[in-house]
């Protein structure tokens, strides 16, 4: 779907499907983006394959699993963590107005720098 998106898988991505608790690189990255149902258990070895002062960008659905993270980020700085939430907007020739029914909570991101 990305190199659908544009037009070929651009250079700078790696999309990588795999366990996320044992995979190897030879080469470090400067984000990690995680969307797993236990992202703390991945941490210690995608560090190692984190630049020094780069990003761990994780989405969780539920708070349990945001501690659990937060927890195991020892090695980051700047932690953030913020909630995600949904509304939809009506927009036409003559209104632009939020929908009247919103998406109360939608998850998790939570954003660290690596020391």
């Amino acid at each position: 779907k990305v190199d659908r998106f544009f037009g070929k898988m651009p250079e700078n991505l790696l999309m990588v499907r795999g366990d996320a608790r044992e995979i190897k690189f030879r080469k470090k990255f400067d984000r990690v983006i995680l969307d797993i149902p236990n992202p703390w258990e991945a941490l210690e070895n995608l560090s190692v394959f984190l630049r020094r002062g780069g990003f761990l960008i994780n989405y969780s659905p539920n708070i349990g699993q945001v501690q659990r993270v937060v927890e195991g980020m020892r090695d980051f700085t700047n932690i953030r963590t913020f909630e995600i939430l949904e509304r939809d907007w009506v927009i036409d020739e003559r209104r632009a107005r939020p929908n009247e029914r919103m998406f109360g909570h939608t998850g998790f991101i939570t954003v660290g720098r690596k020391l």
